[in-house]
């Protein structure tokens, strides 16, 4: 009998034997599976086999082995004068001797190690599934272990060399509930006595008394007396120097050659993929220019910014950029995946997950990053480009590497016409018009043989680099790649924070600056025109808006198209320091309509809890995603920006400025998350690396938390607002010095606007003219209040620009309709998608 058939009889046998003794198969199965595992140990321990043990077997004293490149996919081993190739290719017959020396060598499958003087960019990933699956031959190991032990040979490689600077993701951390404290009422009821405070008269008078929603965390209780840290403040002081007239701060570019016609493609080509990524919209609005719009305005926000709150005090109050207004001028996404720049290592690039697809898992980062970041470095080396500007590229080389020469123009987008279809001018705009989609006609402006995938991420970066995270020269930086890529796959980032951190950082930096040289402007300064445009009836003048944007959703931005506004810094100034003294030209709106939040959840109570399954009820039993992103925009927090291995932390305190939100104001609390390990949120740089991921990573996760427990209310429009009297009493006894001695000052100077250069007196004051004078003056200066009358309901009278040449009617400054939702949902991803 053959040695197999004595192997079955011993084995049927076996069996007799287990059932005379009346054991059942169950009990069978199991001693096998032991006994079995106690014998393939055994024989593991007998085969094992080291690259060491090798050496001293068949070595002469010298080094028997090396490693050195072979090509760009693979790398090989040299036994003894003998080259063996390891890689891709289809001759596997010289794979024998690599599996001999490092198969073997990772036998244990968890004791590999990199052995000396292998390249950087070795091994390969051929190589290391081949050597996995050596191991594995029959794939019946755990999927985990496969996929744990190709990440533990990917530490340590870096298929790019020394080429991109590489820093780990932000790590997944649990959020510790001792940092932090959410109130069980975000919306609470309290009685609240009303004031208004009138620099000019001194005094504050009471307009109302009753029960006030205020929003937490807040109380109408004193506090300590302020300091002043304001830039207008400082201004008042001769030796304070004014804005130089070539300050770039508020200044905006044209979209650069070829970008136009990118974007027209794009747009046609990947709407449902911008759709799901919920950033359609704002690609959208990146095509129009808005470098025209005078910089008044933004100055003057700049000059009333307080650094130590993130806010603008205009008057006797506070006014913040929140995340909803962002989002609404804007159309950059709050709630996602959050937003990081960095070049992950090899083991987090190519990091897989298990699938049922393939027993080598797949990519959790896009497939297309690593193609990204080749064709990254390829134009640098074209580009010849120096060590130190590896880390960004020109805007123009980087379009040129993907669109054609004859696509390179420098085309002008108009409302009436976005894809430049050729139509002339209408009343209002279509579907087919404003958002056509591709036909077989439509050419693509790639290169030719360039992936859509790459020529997708091309793009985003871009638009990424330009409108919603610029910097300096319009460069296009190498670590803003992980986010287009991201983005081209349908993900939704949480941008605005971003956005919003950058803006209020350069806010503080510009107005802490003494020189106002602004060595650090570079912002999308077109958001926060936008944001006084809603904020600030009449600061400008615009064209006739096509409704068909404001039924869609579209960015309030693209109402600025071709705006104008007042050069005179003087009355912005003074509308600042007292708005009343300028209540005919110019009014303050506390709350603007804003987004189209569900009728039916306005005035009530809405609970962010968890349901049975685990899921957000703000995110699912049919409420909006604006709802959720409502609420995380009303609460304090940090946010945060990472740029490789630096963190930026700005304050973000909406319940400072609770009117915005429809609420009564009353004392604001900080209530901020404590920062473990950060004593100082200036000098982050000076935190450990791990200690400021780690921080990143919490208050990330602090700002976009869901799930809370508690509840919150969303105010109706139009809901009857005030300051309490307690705050205001803080105020004049804060800044009532200042505040009097700027609206004296500018309401001189505004007054002596009407009167011809040569009869102004040196201090802007009128008292030496005639009563006829006088007289031409009130005609001259109308826009302008006397100290005395106080204007409180009157409404702004019409002041509308000339009508331009083109006939196009001009209106006052103010939201033409409240933009709603997109009413396409059919792209739009599940909530569950969404969950950071």
């Amino acid at each position: 009998m053959g040695r197999n058939g004595g192997k079955f009889e011993g084995r049927k046998k076996e069996k007799e034997k287990w059932r005379e003794r009346g054991r059942g198969k169950e009990e069978e199965e199991e001693w096998r599976k032991r006994n079995g595992g106690r014998r393939r140990r055994r024989k593991r321990e007998e085969e094992k086999f080291t690259l060491e043990a090798w050496m001293e077997r068949e070595g002469s004293g010298g080094r028997p082995w090396s490693v050195g490149a072979e090509g760009s996919d693979g790398f090989g081993v040299k036994c003894r004068g003998m080259r063996v190739r390891g890689g891709l290719g289809d001759d596997m017959r010289g794979l024998s001797v690599w599996e001999g020396i490092m198969v073997k060598h990772t036998r244990k499958m968890f004791n590999w190690s990199r052995p000396e003087g292998m390249p950087r960019s070795e091994p390969n990933e051929e190589a290391i599934w081949t050597m996995i699956d050596g191991h594995d031959p029959h794939g019946t190991a755990d999927m985990a272990d496969r996929l744990e032990q190709h990440e533990e040979m990917l530490r340590g490689r870096s298929v790019y060399g020394e080429f991109f600077v590489r820093s780990s993701l932000l790590p997944h951390s649990e959020l510790d509930p001792s940092v932090y404290e959410d109130p069980a009422e975000w919306v609470t009821t309290i009685k609240l006595q009303c004031g208004d405070y009138n620099p000019l008269e001194s005094s504050i008078a009471q307009v109302s008394s009753g029960m006030c929603d205020v929003q937490e965390p807040a109380a109408d209780t004193v506090e300590h007396v302020g300091h002043s840290r304001l830039l207008s403040h400082r201004q008042l002081q001769p030796t304070t120097p004014e804005w130089p007239r070539d300050s770039p701060v508020g200044q905006l570019s044209k979209p650069a050659r070829g970008y136009v016609p990118w974007a027209r493609y794009v747009l046609r080509a990947h709407k449902s993929v911008l759709k799901k990524a919920g950033i359609y919209e704002a690609v959208y609005a990146s095509m129009f220019s808005f470098e025209s719009i005078p910089h008044s305005w933004v100055k003057g926000v700049i000059e009333f910014w307080d650094p130590t709150t993130n806010t603008c005090w205009v008057g006797s109050e506070e006014l913040t950029m929140t995340l909803w207004e962002l989002q609404a001028v804007s159309g950059l996404p709050i709630f996602g995946r959050r937003y990081e720049e960095c070049i992950p290592p090899d083991e987090e690039l190519f990091r897989r997950r298990p699938s049922n697809k393939s027993k080598r898992g797949e990519l959790i980062l896009p497939t297309v990053l690593p193609a990204a970041l080749s064709h990254y470095r390829r134009v640098c080396k074209e580009a010849k480009l120096s060590r130190r500007s590896r880390a960004t590229i020109p805007m123009d080389i980087w379009i040129r590497s993907f669109i054609r020469e004859d696509e390179l123009s420098q085309a002008t987008v108009f409302l009436q016409d976005p894809f430049g279809l050729g139509v002339q001018y209408i009343e209002d705009l279509s579907e087919e018009l404003a958002e056509p989609f591709t036909d077989i006609g439509y050419m693509s402006p790639a290169l030719p043989g360039m992936s859509e995938e790459l020529f997708l991420v091309g793009f985003l970066v871009c638009w990424l680099c330009t409108f919603v995270l610029p910097g300096k020269g319009g460069a296009i930086r190498c670590n803003a790649l992980l986010a287009a890529s991201l983005l081209s796959y349908g993900e939704r980032l949480s941008l605005a924070p971003v956005v919003l951190n950058k803006i209020f950082r350069t806010f503080r930096t510009i107005s802490e600056d003494h020189m106002l040289d602004g060595h650090d402007t570079v912002l999308p300064w077109q958001y926060i025109y936008a944001w006084v445009h809603i904020h600030i009836q009449g600061a400008f003048s615009c064209l006739e808006y096509p409704s068909y944007f404001s039924h869609r959703g579209y960015p309030i931005i693209m109402q600025l198209l071709r705006a104008s506004s007042t050069l005179e810094q003087e009355r912005v100034r003074l509308f600042f320091f007292a708005p009343h003294l300028v209540a005919d030209r110019f009014r303050l709106v506390h709350q603007p309509e804003l987004g189209s939040l569900p009728s039916n959840l306005m005035g009530v109570d809405i609970p962010d809890d968890i349901d049975r399954h685990g899921r957000y009820t703000l995110l699912f039993k049919g409420r909006s995603l604006q709802v959720a992103e409502y609420f995380i925009s009303m609460r304090p927090g940090w946010l945060c920006y990472r740029y490789g291995q630096s963190v930026t932390l700005e304050r973000y305190q909406p319940n400072r400025t609770a009117r915005q939100f429809g609420l009564s104001q009353a004392t604001a609390y900080e209530s901020l998350p404590l920062l473990p390990g950060v004593t100082d949120v200036s000098g982050m740089n000076t935190v450990p690396a791990e200690t400021r991921m780690y921080v990143a990573s919490l208050m990330w996760i602090h700002l976009l938390r869901l799930g809370t427990g508690s509840r919150f209310r969303i105010a109706p429009p139009g809901s009857l607002t005030g300051v309490s009297y307690t705050r205001l009493t803080w105020v004049k006894l804060s800044y009532a010095p200042f505040m009097e001695h700027g609206a004296r000052k500018y309401e001189r100077r505004v007054r002596s606007l009407g009167v011809p250069r040569g009869q102004r007196s040196r201090r802007g004051s009128t008292q030496a003219r005639t009563s006829e004078g006088r007289q031409n003056d009130q005609h001259a200066t109308e826009g302008t209040i006397s100290s005395p009358s106080r204007v409180r309901t009157r409404e702004p009278s019409p002041s509308y620009a000339n009508v331009p040449s083109s006939g196009r009617r001009r209106v006052r400054s103010r939201p033409m309709e409240p933009p709603r939702a997109s009413a396409d949902w059919t792209a739009s991803p599940l909530p569950q998608q969404l969950l950071p």
